[in-house]
């Protein structure tokens, strides 16, 4: 089945609050994702309110440096990621 890998990261002016508070701050991140996909995939008529969606935290880089962010697996949408839809986007000033 195929899908795509979404990833958010956490902006480095929060990274000092996330170490501090990362349970909080994690499950906050978490929420984000989560509202931001299942509100983009409702209000899009195409998409049909379809969010299916698996969601991993990494919290370091591959040089093992601070770097939390979530890496989220959906399922892949024709509608969702087609080209004609970024072109119409980008030309009409979004």
């Amino acid at each position: 089945m195929p899908c795509y890998l979404v990833t958010f990261t956490l902006p480095r002016h929060l990274l000092d609050l996330a170490y501090k508070n990362h349970r909080h701050i994690y499950a906050c991140v978490f929420q984000a994702d989560q509202t931001l996909l299942k509100t983009i995939t409702t209000h899009d008529t195409k998409l049909g309110g379809d969010a299916r969606f698996t969601a991993m935290l990494h919290t370091h880089a591959r040089n093992l440096d601070i770097h939390p962010h979530i890496h989220v697996v959906t399922l892949k949408n024709e509608n969702f990621c087609s080209r004609s839809r970024h072109k119409r986007n980008v030309t009409a000033g979004i």
